[in-house]
C-alpha cells in the first residue's frame, strides 16, 4: 500500500489530495509479450481512497538485478501528453551496471526522438514502513530515469526487494505525482 500525492507546478506535494494505492501480486513466473519469470500485479485505489481506474502492472526481475516493465514509457507518454506509443519491455533499473553508469530506457515520443536515459544513483535512502506489521528500517537505492521534458525517480529496497517510493515530476504541462511505501506484506520475510 502506498501514500499517494499530486505534486503541483513547483514539485510540492498537495497534501490535502493525499489517496491510497494498493497493489496486489496476482501471479508470479508467467510468460509475457516474450519474457518468462514475469510478475503480474493489479494497481487499485486502498480502501476509503477515491475510486481510481485498475491499472494492471507487469514487471520482470532478471537474475542479473536488473526491472523491466512492461508498458512504462507508454503509460507516462499517455499520461502526459496524450501520445500513444506502443508498448513493451523497458528496463527502469539496471542494477547490473555499475553505479551511476546510464543505460538507454526507450523513447517516450512517437517520433523516437526524445529518449529516456535510466541511471542507479550511487546514494542510498532510508524508508520506515510496515512489512508485515512490523515497522522496519530498510535502505533503498535510487533509479532515476530522465529526458528533456520527464523525470521519474525510483527507490528500490534489496532485500526484500520492495518498491519505497516512485516520484514523477512536474513539467508545464503536466502535474506529477509522488507515492511512498507505508505497508506491505511479504510471504517468507523476517526482520
Amino acid at each position: 500500500m502506498f501514500y499517494s500525492w499530486p505534486l503541483d507546478k513547483f514539485g510540492n506535494r498537495i497534501l490535502s489530495s493525499q489517496t491510497g494505492v494498493t497493489w496486489h501480486v496476482l501471479a508470479t513466473g508467467e510468460s509475457y509479450d516474450g519474457k518468462d519469470g514475469v510478475t503480474t500485479i493489479v494497481e487499485l485505489a486502498s480502501p476509503g481512497s477515491p475510486p481510481t481506474p485498475v491499472d494492471t502492472l507487469r514487471f520482470r526481475f532478471g537474475a542479473d538485478g536488473d526491472i523491466e516493465q512492461y508498458g512504462f514509457l507508454a503509460r507516462a507518454a499517455l499520461r502526459r501528453d496524450g501520445q500513444s506509443i506502443a508498448p513493451g519491455w523497458d528496463r527502469i533499473a539496471a542494477f547490473s551496471l555499475a553505479a551511476n553508469a546510464t543505460w538507454s530506457v526507450g523513447a517516450i515520443d512517437t517520433a523516437g526522438n526524445d529518449v529516456v536515459r535510466g541511471v542507479v544513483n550511487d546514494d542510498r535512502s532510508y524508508f520506515s514502513a510496515s512489512i508485515n506489521g512490523v515497522e522496519t528500517l530498510v535502505r533503498g537505492y535510487s533509479v532515476s530515469l530522465s529526458t528533456i521534458d520527464f523525470g521519474y525517480t525510483l527507490t528500490i529496497a534489496d532485500p526484500p526487494r520492495t518498491v519505497m517510493l516512485l516520484r514523477e515530476e512536474s513539467s508545464p504541462s503536466h502535474a506529477g505525482f509522488v507515492r511512498v511505501l507505508w505497508s506491505t506484506s511479504l510471504s517468507g520475510w523476517s526482520p
